[in-house]
């Protein structure tokens, strides 16, 4: 079927008939990138689209929305500004040049890397996870609970909203992560998600878990990301 694309708005071409009315859809890829501070940088990008098709001759439909884990990987420079152009050749490769958003974990040191996103002049949304039950704007942050990205991602999965490729690297690797989150309890009794056992980072899936959040604030319009002068 022949699509026309226009950066992440994809349409059914209809001719000069001006019966039919277009109906668009969205074919997009969003990235989330939990930052590393002595370990890797996990990137993790999810392909997301709703594409429209024929209801019959003269009138067209939406069809279900697809999003699916395409890419997971570590990176294992420490500097930012090798971390960030990293981000930003992700976002210059075909098929997900002109249709991605970016979506970063501010947590921390992570708000300086996000001023170096800044000076390349990279779009990003920013995440400060908390604790809690909660999720609120301010200004150019996003204040999230981590028990609402992983359980939220969690029941994506678990009701195929989110499926995982076949091929994804790491992909064992990944749904091992996935699996490690273990419900706890703090001293005064709130309910906690964490990484359970030695060595379970849970990188990866934090950063998925940023990719599925902004799929979610996407179907709210949220506009595809912007790369200004780079090379």
């Amino acid at each position: 079927m022949t699509y026309i694309y226009q950066g992440d708005q994809v349409t059914l071409p209809t001719g000069s008939d001006p019966a039919i009315e277009r109906v668009p859809g969205h074919h997009r890829y969003h990235i989330g990138l939990d930052l590393g501070q002595s370990d890797p940088t996990a990137i993790v990008i999810i392909e997301d689209k709703r594409l429209p098709e024929w209801a019959s001759p003269i009138q067209q439909r939406l069809g279900d929305r697809q999003r699916c884990v395409v890419y997971a990987d570590r990176v294992t420079d420490t500097r930012y500004p090798d971390i960030a152009r990293h981000a930003a050749s992700l976002t210059q490769r075909s098929p997900i040049a002109d249709r991605w958003t970016l979506t970063v974990d501010a947590t921390g040191v992570g708000r300086a890397f996000c001023d170096v996103l800044d000076e390349w002049q990279l779009k990003h949304t920013r995440v400060q996870m908390t604790g809690g039950m909660n999720a609120s704007r301010r200004g150019r942050f996003w204040n999230v609970s981590k028990n609402i990205l992983i359980t939220d991602l969690a029941s994506a999965i678990e009701t195929r909203h989110l499926t995982i490729a076949g091929d994804l690297p790491l992909r064992t690797e990944f749904i091992r992560e996935l699996e490690s989150f273990q419900i706890k309890f703090t001293a005064a009794g709130n309910q906690v998600l964490d990484a359970g056992g030695a060595g379970h980072h849970a990188d990866m899936a934090v950063a998925c878990a940023l990719a599925w959040f902004r799929s979610e604030q996407a179907s709210q319009a949220i506009g595809v990301g912007q790369l200004v002068g780079w090379y």
